[in-house]
């Protein structure tokens, strides 16, 4: 090989690196990470069917993995204590999302969850 194709070579080789660098530093923070825990699913179809922007989206990630821990801490009390305490767990849960991501939808968001118009938790 002469010495001009040796050049050719490392420069298309370090051109291809180069690109491949760039577009790996410029890629980070493009895509939003993909929620996971239990409620992935649900957050993400919240998401989609409410086409919440990334703050509700945010919002509601604080709002579910809240409700996550509440319904952890539950689970370690004796089963007959549970219920009342549970429930109570998911109508504040759905009170905050009513209040914090979804205002004006909030009566269409009850019925798809088969809820009444009235909760019976209305503070935090």
């Amino acid at each position: 090989m002469t010495r001009e194709r040796v050049w050719i070579v490392v420069l298309a080789v370090t051109c291809f690196f180069a690109g491949v660098a760039g577009g790996v530093v410029f890629s980070v923070g493009r895509f939003a990470p993909e929620p996971s825990g239990p409620f992935a699913d649900y957050h993400a179809r919240m998401v989609r069917d409410y086409d919440l922007d990334a703050e509700q989206a945010d919002k509601l990630g604080q709002i579910l993995a809240a409700y996550d821990e509440r319904l952890d801490s539950l689970k370690s009390r004796q089963l007959r204590d549970l219920d009342a305490e549970l429930v109570e767990a998911g109508d504040r849960c759905v009170e905050r999302i009513c209040r914090f991501i979804v205002p004006e939808r909030a009566d269409e968001f009850r019925r798809g969850a088969g809820l009444q118009f009235g909760s019976s938790v209305t503070s935090q």
